[in-house]
């Protein structure tokens, strides 16, 4: 822990080392003493990243290398099914995924890498830096974390049930762990540490332990904050979101609720929403002026769309304000608890591979159907225009053996006849035979509809199109079935 007693002491020796008493005004006292802290500093960091790690464990690696096997192949089987336009058109695809594929199976792979999710209600503690989060984490649970008026918290801190209270778990962006005392713990904050040393960039988050009943149920996640001064800080506050199964917005009410704190509210989407209101009590406000401000947000946010605003609470400086904002958050945490229905990711996904088995079998039925449909339709025209071409053939043979009797009679029968009666009459039948034969061949002709053959052909077509799509269900089902086997 960077002490301020030893960093005086330093000084004093390095002044009477150099000889500088009483020379030494003020502002360089100033500037040695922090540069003098800065070097406690790098000394504390140095000892923790030289400290003993523990790598993750080789359970939690395969498991994570099975999620990411199994979101690759869920991905390509509804890909498949995708590209065979089956599902209708206002079925939002991508969206679907997010949702059903990449939510649940990230789900999973946090609860592998961070147990202390897993069956429980998991709140986070979200908003601007500087906004009180770390605050309410202190005053609710007993911790003594460091806050700072301005940007302080640097990691994300995961607060759950346990009894090693005096050690944190500190995990580096190699997914390495080591176990830290809260004294060393303290480096990493921008108060006692150098102000917005990007620690970020080297470790991932920090898990304390408390004995606090209600986190036996519960995981607190407090965040560095939204818009910080360093990118990652802002990065691994909006990362730890999607774990949330409450979220615990925070607006500084002097400041009020700016556009970027509306469309995060937004983002959070379905999961339940509390606003906390801090500084309520600030120096220059007054009670009547906090209440308008705070009715004003919470119209606002009523008239956004998808916002799913549970209630509201305010916290303040002053220990009446505090002691009733703890009555009411223990009373909200406590029927969270109790109204929680534990979200069970792999639940979730086998939930996915069940719709899409329940689905591709409907599609493969349907398939059937519209075949068969196609097949009576496209046999009805081929059988007609069979039977109009036969009954053309057919007629067109009559007129054309009956004008061969015409000119046979006429050449062999009348030859030199001034008058025939006979072959009068016979040849009077024969014309009317061919006349009869002739008006066949045109109603014959003219059931031939060019227009039924187009049809018969966008028929023979589109069945072409259906056996290559029930094809293809029929492989993406039996992958979906195996899949399904396997896992069960």
């Amino acid at each position: 822990m960077i002490d301020k007693q030893i960093i005086q002491e330093e000084i004093s020796v390095l002044q009477e080392e150099l000889g500088l008493f009483g020379i030494v005004d003020e502002e360089f006292g100033i500037i040695l003493g922090e540069a003098i802290k800065q070097i406690h500093f790098y000394n504390e960091l140095t000892k923790i990243l030289d400290g003993e790690v523990k790598s993750k464990n080789e359970d939690v690696v395969n498991g994570e290398n099975f999620c990411d096997s199994l979101k690759k192949i869920l991905m390509d089987i509804f890909e498949e099914t995708h590209k065979l336009d089956l599902f209708s058109n206002d079925f939002n695809f991508r969206e679907f995924l997010h949702q059903n594929i990449d939510y649940p199976i990230e789900r999973m792979k946090e609860q592998l890498d961070k147990p202390w999710l897993r069956d429980k209600l998991t709140i986070g503690l979200i908003g601007h830096f500087a906004t009180g989060k770390t605050t309410v984490l202190n005053l609710l649970f007993g911790e003594s974390f460091p806050v700072n008026k301005y940007e302080n918290t640097a990691l994300p801190t995961y607060l759950t049930y346990g009894k090693a209270t005096e050690k944190v778990t500190l995990v580096d962006r190699n997914n390495q762990s080591q176990i830290l005392t809260k004294n060393q713990c303290s480096v990493l904050d921008f108060q006692n540490g150098v102000k917005n040393y990007p620690f970020a960039r080297i470790f991932k988050y920090m898990v304390k332990e408390n004995q606090y009943e209600i986190l036996k149920k519960l995981t607190i996640i407090d965040t560095p904050g939204l818009f910080s001064t360093h990118k990652e800080h802002s990065v691994s506050t909006k990362n730890s979101m999607p774990n949330c199964d409450v979220i615990f917005y925070f607006i500084n009410i002097t400041k009020s609720a700016t556009d970027d704190d509306f469309k995060i509210l937004q983002q959070i989407g379905s999961v339940p929403l509390y606003i906390i209101f801090s500084f309520v009590d600030a120096r220059g406000t007054t009670p009547s002026e906090v209440d308008r401000s705070i009715m004003k947000i919470i119209g606002d946010i009523k008239h956004k769309k998808e916002i799913n605003f549970k209630g509201f609470l305010k916290i303040g400086r002053r220990e009446e304000t505090r002691q009733m904002f703890k009555q009411e958050t223990y009373k909200i945490l406590g029927t969270l608890v109790h109204e929680h229905e534990v979200y069970e990711p792999e639940n979730h996904v086998f939930a996915v591979i069940n719709y899409l088995e329940d689905f591709l079998v409907k599609c493969k039925s349907n398939l059937s159907k519209i075949i068969a449909e196609i097949d009576s339709e496209t046999d009805k025209l081929l059988a007609d225009y069979k039977s109009s071409s036969r009954t053309f053939i057919t007629e067109h043979n009559n007129s054309f053996s009956r004008f061969n009797n015409m000119v046979d009679t006429f050449n062999n029968r009348c030859s030199g006849a001034t008058l025939c009666l006979g072959a009068s009459s016979a040849l009077g039948n024969n014309i009317n035979n061919i006349s009869e034969s002739l008006r066949r061949m045109a109603r014959a002709y003219n059931s031939m509809d060019e227009s039924k053959l187009v049809e018969y052909g966008n028929g023979c077509a589109q069945k072409k199109i259906y056996q290559y799509k029930l094809e293809r269900v029929s492989e993406i089902l039996s992958n979906v079935v195996d899949l399904k086997n396997k896992l069960l």
